[in-house]
């Protein structure tokens, strides 16, 4: 059966380079429509807050800030439970090849608006209190080899 399958394909050069396209395209789409579908629904390892946290960005640039004051506005919408604003910038430690995300955020408003963060409340009192200070993940912080 194979055989007169093959057969069938060779007969017709322009049909085969079609069939094959045809399944190239085929697959093509799957994946790229797979992939839309993971981003839109993602149920990773993410906590309930992080499903329920809508992000907003400048339309413009989007890796622009938005104006602070937007923080209150959107905080007076019916339903808002809690804001939050972050501003990010890429630095490096020591030298160039190190880089890290950098990002400043209000202390007293950014783990209501995030409750999936886990930080012991020792260390939340000193970064809170100390204005130079910073939270890193612990794996950035064996990375560096920081304590």
């Amino acid at each position: 059966m194979l055989t007169l399958v093959w057969t069938n394909f060779k007969r017709r050069k322009g049909r085969l380079a079609l069939t094959l396209l045809s399944l190239l395209i085929a697959f093509l789409l799957f994946g790229v429509l797979m992939a839309a579908r993971y981003g839109f629904t993602y149920q990773g390892n993410h906590s309930e807050a992080s499903a329920r946290r809508l992000v907003t960005v400048n339309k413009v640039a989007p890796f622009s800030s938005l104006p602070v004051a937007y923080a209150g506005r959107i905080a007076g919408i019916p339903g808002i439970q809690a804001t939050a604003y972050t501003s990010a910038m890429l630095g490096w430690y020591q030298k160039q090849p190190n880089y890290v995300l950098v990002m400043g955020v209000p202390t007293d408003s950014f783990f209501a608006a995030y409750p999936d963060f886990s930080v012991n409340a020792a260390a939340r009192r000193a970064w809170s209190a100390d204005r130079t200070g910073a939270l890193v993940s612990p794996q950035l912080a064996k990375r560096f080899g920081w304590k």
